[in-house]
């Protein structure tokens, strides 16, 4: 993807670095080592203070100082996201297993860690229990949950029957819309889904909002990428960056 040329010149080698580094910058964080202890993975983890890669080290301090603060051994769906946020899917993963009731913010914190582990027979009946539910998380939830099993026929029917009643409150859909068009190269549909789903978020600093924003920047970067457009595709995910490192 990166070796190819524009007007009859060589992408510069630099810029190529850059790209490939920043487009696997987002999963870097997850790709720690599972179950790891809190204080290893501060002191294993080396990334830089200050340039493009600033927010990943400033969220991952900020990650597990609220980690640090959490009662000890809490499990709650808090410590769940955090533990998923900082690298340490294995230890989200066994909290996730311990967290009392089933309301829809404990399924989804159950089911997103038992697929970030691949623990598929776990996850699927949490799955069935969420799918009719409209809280923005599980309907978010479903549709990576299909993405996963590539079930693209049910994501693109899921997707298009909730962006027929508009743009507000559809975000999880315009995001999974806009991965699947990436998937299908109908790029010019990718990148408007993605912009729609800009559009369409909340104007707050939640974490769901930050996720969100950083997953439809990330989704304006690879359009980018496809269309040979380097330096916005950077300024996108540095804007991704700045928002949320992880998945």
């Amino acid at each position: 993807m990166f070796g190819a040329t524009h007007t009859g010149m060589a992408i510069r080698p630099h810029r190529r670095s850059i790209l490939a580094t920043m487009s696997f910058a987002l999963v870097a964080v997850v790709a720690m080592p599972a179950g790891a202890a809190t204080r290893s993975i501060a002191a294993r983890v080396a990334l830089p203070d200050t340039g493009v890669f600033a927010p990943v080290a400033a969220q991952l301090r900020a990650h597990l100082a609220l980690l640090a603060a959490l009662p000890a051994n809490a499990a709650t769906p808090e410590r769940v996201w955090l533990l998923l946020d900082s690298g340490q899917p294995a230890a989200a993963a066994r909290i996730a297993s311990q967290l009392p009731g089933d309301t829809p913010a404990v399924l989804v914190a159950r089911a997103r860690a038992a697929m970030m582990v691949q623990d598929f027979a776990a996850a699927a009946p949490l799955i069935a229990r969420l799918e009719a539910l409209p809280d923005v998380e599980a309907r978010s939830t479903r549709l990576l949950w299909e993405r996963v099993r590539d079930a693209s026929a049910v994501v693109d029917s899921l997707t298009r029957l909730r962006i027929a009643q508009g743009d507000a409150g559809a975000v999880p859909e315009l995001l999974a819309a806009g991965r699947l068009a990436y998937d299908l190269l109908d790029y010019p549909r990718a990148d408007s889904m993605f912009a729609r789903a800009l559009a369409a978020i909340p104007e707050t600093d939640s974490p769901l909002a930050r996720r969100a924003r950083s997953a439809a920047h990330t989704g304006r970067a690879l359009v980018m990428q496809k269309r040979r457009q380097w330096d916005e595709s950077l300024a996108e995910l540095k804007l991704a960056l700045g928002e949320h490192a992880s998945p």
